[in-house]
């Protein structure tokens, strides 16, 4: 089961716990595998220097895995509206009736036959969201996900992305407050350690 295949409010929270935990483990285990293969810079953890290996391989693995997680939400996030239109966020009506005729002068499938339907589709949908003020004003807001919603007016597009958008702030809130308490005990015990 994959990330991408779970609930929003899952997602965030096994993402939140990934983030926690699996550096270090990988981190740790690159050292373990260099240490092995004999590298230099990987020496003992005994060895004082040891732990800028540790800091420059956590670095490492931090790295790649944002440069990872950017390629994919490159690759995977859907086209934008007003770049299928090729109009900007501020064209007005007027703007979008205009490139989505000449668009359909040039592809619509009665003129260069079917192969030119599914590009047609996408472009007649894009052209009717935008120019619905409610949907606009949604997906501008709210991004691709509100293409989904069934919002009438500004008031529900605005009640159905707060709602949709709660359990992620929520979340990670929750998470964020039992890191720094769980980060506040290790100091206090080590206070208190130093005390005795």
């Amino acid at each position: 089961m994959s990330v991408s295949s779970l609930s929003p409010l899952a997602a965030t929270v096994a993402s939140l716990i990934g983030w926690a935990f699996l550096p270090d483990f990988l981190t740790v285990t690159a050292l373990r595998l260099a240490r092995r293969a004999g590298l230099a810079f990987a020496q003992s953890p005994a060895i004082p220097t040891s732990s800028r290996a540790y800091r420059i391989t956590y670095s490492l693995v931090i790295a790649s895995y944002l440069i990872y997680t950017i390629v994919a939400a490159v690759y995977t996030a859907p086209r934008n509206l007003y770049e299928v239109l090729g109009c900007t966020p501020g064209a007005t009506e007027t703007d979008l009736k205009y490139a989505y005729r000449s668009f359909a002068k040039k592809f619509h499938p009665d003129r260069i036959g079917p192969e030119g339907e599914a590009a047609f589709i996408v472009i007649r949908d894009a052209f009717e969201t935008l120019k619905s003020p409610v949907k606009r004003f949604a997906y501008d807001r709210f991004g691709p996900d509100a293409l989904e919603w069934t919002a009438a007016t500004y008031r529900e597009a605005i009640h159905q992305g707060l709602t949709a958008s709660l359990g992620f702030y929520i979340s990670t809130t929750i998470f964020t407050i039992i890191v720094a308490l769980n980060n506040h005990s290790q100091v206090l015990v080590r206070l208190f350690r130093r005390s005795y």
